[in-house]
This record gives structure tokens, C-alpha cells and sequence, in this order.
């Protein structure tokens, strides 16, 4: 037989204990409540850190700076670059022009008879874009009193990167100014740098047939520059002087040279070909000028 004096003796303990910390029995009932456990406690809840917001803000401060170091540094190294690749400029006639022109081997004259035509001479070197266009479209409407601008005229043309619109600008004033022009184009296709030797051949082609009396430089140039631009230019020039560069024709036909011969591996020479037989048709009066 079990004996049940260690159980009794246990639950006895337990209840005992449980007494000790239980809950009062209910008046009412006398029954004890139903949990002998005490009420859980609440914790106070901790308060939110305000450390986090502070440190984001901080990196995105620090990340802007670095972005705007790094761009003042890149803008000052391009500005350095470009004031390094920029020619001298030339600070004649109190207006220095943005690129070095190539030399034209045309004297401008010591004073001018018209004291209009001198300053807007000067106005051709000006840095403003709008300022030489403007001074060239003045010129233009002058017509040949403006014919002391030329040497003035062909510099602004022989300038390295010269723009388009001012290009334009330019050789119309020539071709204002008329037969008057046509010796001091000569002279420059003569003594010009490549890009004024151009610029002298083309601008001699939209003087068309009044510019007859160049029709022998054209012919040597066309023969003999080292330049093919140049050369193609003359043949240009000779093809709108028409029927009076008849004495251009061997010349011509020589620069077209075999019809067969292929030349795709040759731009420059193929846009001369093409250039030289368009002026052989116009002289003939087979294409219209």
C-alpha cells in the first residue's frame, strides 16, 4: 500500500504557499479569485531617438558639398584647356579678334577717305559675332565706296573656324563692291594662307563674270596649288566667270582628267573632278551659271 502522507503533506505546502502570496478571498462569495498572480506591470516606454534624422542630413549635406567641389573643379580645368587651345589674339584697332587670322599679304591703307568705311572696318575684328555681321551688312550696302574695307574684308574670311553666317555676310560685301574687288582678291589668292587662298577663289566666283581679269591667277592656282580646296575652288570661280575663262578650258580638262578612273578612295580629288567638269559645261554655255 502507498502511503499518501507525502502527498498530503505536498499539497498542504503548496496551498500554503499559494496563500501566502494569494489574493484575498471576495467578500461576496468567499471564493478566492481565479489567478493567484499579480497584475503584470507596464513599462515606460522609452523615448525615440532623434539621433537618426540629425546623421542622414548630415551625409546628404556632405555628399552635396562634394558634388559642387568636384564641379568648380572640373568647370576651372575646362576653362584652363580653352584659354591654352585659343590663339593670341590681336589687339590692332583697339578690338582684339577671337582666333589669329592667316596672313593675306594685302597692306590695309595707313588712313581711309571715308571715315565710315574705317570704322566699320575695325568693327570686323570686334569679338561680338553680332558686331561684325552687322558692320559687314553696312559695308554691303555701301557698295564700292566701301572698296578701301576690302583688305579688311579678307581678313575677317582668312579667320581660322569663321562663322557661317558671317561667311555669308562677307562675301556678299564683296560682291557689292563689285570689279573693284577683284585685284585685291587676286593678291590674296596669290599670297594668302591656304584658307584666305580659298576664301579669295570663292569669292571671286560669286562675282561671276565681272571678275574676267582673274581668270589667269585662277588658271595657275588651279594647276599649281598645293592645296585641293584651293584648286577646287578655282574651278569653281572659272566655271561662273562662263565663256570669258574659255583660256581655262585645258587647264580643265586636264583636272577631270580619265572619266573611267575611280576614285572613291579619294574624296578631295573626285569633288574637283566633279567641280571641273560643271565649269567646263558652264563655259560652254551647256549648264547655266
Amino acid at each position: 500500500m502507498v502511503s499518501i502522507v507525502p502527498q498530503v503533506g505536498g499539497r498542504r505546502l503548496r496551498e500554503a504557499r499559494q496563500g501566502a502570496g494569494a489574493r484575498p478571498p471576495c467578500p461576496a462569495s468567499g471564493r478566492p479569485p481565479r489567478s493567484g498572480r499579480p497584475p503584470a506591470r507596464t513599462l515606460p516606454r522609452r523615448p525615440r531617438s532623434s539621433a537618426a534624422p540629425i546623421v542622414v542630413g548630415g551625409l546628404i549635406v556632405v555628399v552635396l558639398l562634394v558634388a559642387a567641389l568636384a564641379l568648380v573643379v572640373l568647370t576651372r580645368r575646362d576653362r584652363g584647356e580653352t584659354a591654352k587651345a585659343a590663339p593670341a589674339t590681336s589687339a590692332s584697332h583697339g578690338s582684339a579678334s577671337a582666333y589669329r587670322p592667316e596672313p593675306t599679304g594685302i597692306q590695309e591703307p595707313s588712313s581711309y577717305s571715308d571715315g565710315s568705311v574705317g570704322r566699320l572696318a575695325a568693327q570686323l575684328r570686334a569679338r561680338d559675332l553680332r558686331t561684325r555681321t552687322a558692320a559687314a551688312q553696312a559695308l554691303t550696302a555701301m557698295g564700292p565706296q566701301a572698296s578701301e574695307a576690302i583688305p579688311a574684308l579678307l581678313e575677317a574670311m582668312a579667320k581660322p573656324n569663321v562663322e557661317i553666317e558671317l561667311s555669308r555676310a562677307l562675301t556678299r560685301t564683296l560682291k557689292a563692291i563689285g570689279p573693284a574687288a577683284v585685284p585685291n582678291l587676286v593678291a590674296a589668292l596669290r599670297t594668302s594662307g591656304p584658307r584666305g587662298r580659298f576664301q579669295a577663289a570663292m569669292a571671286l566666283a560669286t562675282l561671276g563674270p565681272t571678275a574676267a581679269g582673274a581668270v589667269q591667277p585662277l588658271i595657275a592656282a588651279l594647276e599649281s596649288d598645293a592645296d585641293s580646296s584651293v584648286r577646287t575652288g578655282a574651278a569653281t570661280a572659272l566655271g561662273s566667270i562662263g565663256p570669258s575663262a574659255s583660256a581655262a578650258l585645258p587647264a580643265l580638262r586636264k583636272a577631270v582628267g580619265n572619266p573611267n578612273e575611280k576614285l572613291s578612295g579619294d574624296p578631295q580629288r573626285a569633288e574637283l573632278r566633279v567641280r571641273a567638269q560643271m565649269a567646263i559645261d558652264q563655259i560652254k554655255g551647256i549648264l547655266g551659271r
